[in-house]
């Protein structure tokens, strides 16, 4: 539709292709126009919640962009036929290359880092930040004796081996399951608003469905007496269970 001599056309000659400057002007003002725009929305979300806020490193990869685009406007305008020369050519790969791995590895460095080395803490702040933000519900985030968690983010090296409960709106515990044995942590739900619920739902053994899943709460031996309300530490299992 367009003729090669307007667009890219090869020259035989020097085995390379020969851009037409009005389409080099064309595609770095796009560049231009392009970025500019993500700054404009970067800065307009500066303000969003914590969670999801990467202000600060988007900042810093339009300012490598920006010099990326510079770096190319000055080779395609200065240095018109660069790729003819070997180290310019070198320079203009080796820019390219750096600044797009830069780039990612900006967003991706720390949490690469903190999964690899520092897993529950990362994992703990980082529910953490959801649960501030708002988003306890949307992420199925639960609190317990071992702090919060999620299907969601699970770690394999986890000092218990899977998931905690994850509670939902419609489950809770009764105040009168509250018992004062040894076994029951206060502090364990005290800050779960989930959990001070009217409605109690439970199965055959009496047991609240929303501690039915959770691994550090055990069921106690057949024919063993279960005291709800105030507890029982001797299951005949070496376990304790509410």
């Amino acid at each position: 539709l367009i003729s090669a001599e307007k667009t890219i056309s090869q020259s035989t000659s020097f085995a390379i292709c020969d851009v037409n400057m009005n389409l080099r002007i064309a595609t770095i003002i796009y560049q231009w126009v392009v970025w500019l725009g993500a700054v404009v929305f970067t800065f307009r979300l500066r303000n969003i919640q914590s969670s999801f806020n990467e202000f600060y490193e988007s900042l810093a990869i339009f300012v490598i962009a920006t010099l990326m685009i510079i770096e190319t406007s000055v080779a395609n305008f200065v240095f018109k036929y660069y790729p003819l020369k070997k180290n310019l050519r070198m320079e203009k790969t080796l820019v390219d290359t750096l600044a797009t791995n830069i780039i990612i590895w900006l967003i991706i460095a720390q949490p690469v880092f903190n999964c690899l080395f520092n897993r529950r803490k990362y994992e703990a702040e980082w529910l953490g930040k959801l649960t501030k933000d708002g988003h306890k519900k949307e992420y199925d985030i639960s609190s317990g004796q071992h702090g919060l968690s999620t299907a969601y983010a699970k770690m394999t090296n986890s000092h218990f081996q899977e998931p905690q409960l994850n509670y939902s709106s419609s489950d809770g515990i009764d105040p009168a399951y509250y018992g004062n044995g040894s076994h029951y942590d206060a502090t364990a739900f005290a800050g779960d608003t989930t959990l001070h619920n009217p409605e109690v739902y439970i199965d055959q053994d009496g047991i609240p469905i929303s501690l039915c899943t959770n691994p550090n709460i055990h069921r106690p031996a057949v024919n063993m007496p279960l005291a709800l309300n105030g507890g029982n530490d001797d299951n005949g299992e070496g376990r304790r269970v509410i």
